[in-house]
């Protein structure tokens, strides 16, 4: 007996990936009979407007997404465009996850009509480009996730209007440079991941409208090439806040890796060195 699963235009039989093999189960279908055909999944709870489903293997965005959904799950497909304005319909939906794809541009109008949105997830793709604007559509946004892309710079207005986002995740990509300008928005960010890139320095000024305190990771200790800075005066301010209390790290993992010596060796004598204090929190 065949059971299908329906998902937008593709009806398919479910598969199973095990070992590399694909193999049909609940139905009778032989392996010759499954391989290369599109997997998906359509979960839609009305009661509650859950979540929306469609996974392993579909090549576009479902056009036929309910208007009600309130999570939509897009993970662990191949995927590689967000049509422009193609979630526009989804006005009340709070959670979108498109991690594992093959995304490599985001455009500025790909999120456009999702005012509720609060937790974005863009990880595992290979995202180079971001638009300047791209986020601004979703005022409410939270947390968003970009870790393991290929971001070689963050520029300015790749995050503008993100006025209430408190987790920030750049971790394992290739930056090697982040504008001053790109965070202004971001006041009200709690914790940035920044380890895996390729930075050496940081500027005070690019986390000057941030409210105190806040939660770095700034190492990744299973790469021993990434953000090797360079702990000289000039960095000074991060270690000024470290003792005000100001950045956080939430251990010895996150700690930031210099290139000559360790940070917990660092040392700054200058008492007149720029730090920022938690005074904005008051």
């Amino acid at each position: 007996m065949h059971v299908y699963i329906e998902c937008g235009k593709h009806t398919t039989c479910s598969l199973l990936a095990l070992s590399g093999v694909l193999l049909c189960v609940l139905c009778g279908a032989t392996q010759a009979e499954c391989t290369d055909v599109e997997w998906c999944r359509n979960e839609y709870y009305e009661p509650h407007r859950e979540y929306y489903r469609c996974a392993w293997g579909i090549t576009e965005v479902p056009d036929d997404i309910p208007a009600q959904a309130l999570k939509v799950y897009l993970f662990d497909n191949v995927i590689k465009t967000i049509p422009p304005k193609v979630f526009k319909h989804l006005s009340e939906c709070t959670r979108l996850q498109l991690e594992k794809n093959l995304f490599t541009t985001i455009n500025k109008t790909a999120f456009v009509g999702m005012e509720s949105l609060e937790l974005l997830w863009l990880r595992e793709n290979q995202i180079s480009i971001i638009e300047p604007q791209t986020f601004a559509p979703v005022k409410e946004l939270s947390k968003l996730d970009l870790h393991d892309n290929r971001l070689s710079a963050v520029k300015v207005g790749m995050f503008a209007g993100l006025f209430f986002l408190k987790h920030l995740n750049l971790s394992t990509n290739k930056i090697s440079a982040i504008d001053e300008g790109s965070f202004d928005d971001l006041y009200s960010l709690k914790e940035v991941r920044l380890g895996g890139n390729k930075l050496k320095q940081l500027s005070p000024d690019l986390f000057i409208n941030i409210i105190r305190p806040l939660t770095m990771f700034l190492n990744n200790t299973e790469c021993s090439t990434c953000n090797s800075f360079i702990c000289k005066p000039s960095l000074c301010w991060l270690k000024n806040e470290e003792q005000h209390g100001t950045v956080l790290w939430p251990d010895d993992d996150a700690l930031p890796k210099c290139k000559s010596q360790s940070w917990k060796d660092f040392e700054c004598k200058d008492p007149g060195m720029i730090f920022i204090t938690n005074d904005l929190a008051a």
